[in-house]
């Protein structure tokens, strides 16, 4: 199941209530053995282990209800990015990438893009070379730095 299997705002699946509530107990138990293990990983290797991942973490186990994301995000450092609308003549613009998740992104460009616009990513590579990713544009914000679009990939861009 993934993010975009589950309902939204909808009810749990019909298993008996027994069941349901064990596996959830089962979940919560798992979930907070992960991030002690992240803590202490942190500790050891606090490079390798972002602090605003683990504040995430933690804000999403203490009240999940407090975020509705399927996924982590993780902060893009300002990377530069290309982006493409792909309407007819859509001219390529730079943009700064704010956050990333395995699901989609959030950039700042200079202008607004229209929520439901499909656009494509040139993205930094983790490993190897840059990467177009095809996205969906979800939502944009004007800010006093411009506006901030946030996009839901296609499909999963690899790294």
């Amino acid at each position: 199941m993934n993010g975009r299997d589950r309902p939204r705002g909808g009810s749990p699946p019909n298993y008996p209530r027994q069941l349901y509530d064990a596996l959830l107990g089962e979940a919560r138990d798992a979930a907070a053995k992960a991030v002690a293990r992240l803590r202490e990983l942190n500790y050891l290797f606090p490079a390798a282990v972002p602090g605003s991942l683990l504040e995430q973490l933690a804000r999403t186990q203490a009240d999940p209800r407090a975020d509705r994301r399927a996924t982590i995000r993780l902060a893009g450092d300002a990377d530069r990015v290309m982006v493409r609308p792909v309407a007819p003549r859509g001219r390529l613009v730079e943009a700064r990438l704010l956050d990333r998740s395995p699901t989609g992104l959030s950039v700042r460009l200079d202008r607004p893009l229209r929520p439901g616009a499909v656009v494509r990513v040139l993205l930094p590579p983790a490993e190897g070379e840059w990467t177009w990713v095809p996205a969906q544009v979800r939502h944009c914000r004007v800010t006093a730095d411009g506006w901030v679009v946030g996009c839901e990939f296609f499909d999963r861009p690899a790294g």
